[in-house]
């Protein structure tokens, strides 16, 4: 019984839970906005652990979780801009090869 506890954590919350969450990371339109997502994930934790399984959230834990609420809409209020400031650098601008002495050429 226990490999079989083993075999089923390993393939259910585990293997199961990372591919549809890769999964689900290809649908949101951003990196930024799938970090953010993620970054919800202990806030989902606790209200789901407080509707299905009725557990009690103390104050610290709803005040943890409104911090994270709001760093969340505060990283995502800009997502609509162009992110790429003026100082960011291209990799198609980058011209290694020039800034080489030629002896390291070779």
């Amino acid at each position: 019984t226990v490999w079989a506890a083993l075999l089923y954590s390993a393939f259910g919350p585990g293997m199961l839970a990372d591919i549809l969450q890769q999964q689900g990371q290809t649908k949101v339109s951003s990196a930024a906005e799938a970090n953010v997502l993620l970054s919800l994930e202990p806030v989902f934790a606790a209200l789901l652990a407080f509707t299905l399984l009725g557990e009690v959230i103390s104050t610290r834990e709803t005040m943890g979780g409104g911090l994270i609420l709001m760093a969340a809409l505060l990283a995502t209020s800009g997502s609509g801009e162009d992110s790429q400031n003026e100082d960011d650098v291209k990799v198609e601008d980058l011209d290694v090869l020039e800034h080489l002495p030629s002896d390291q050429l070779r």
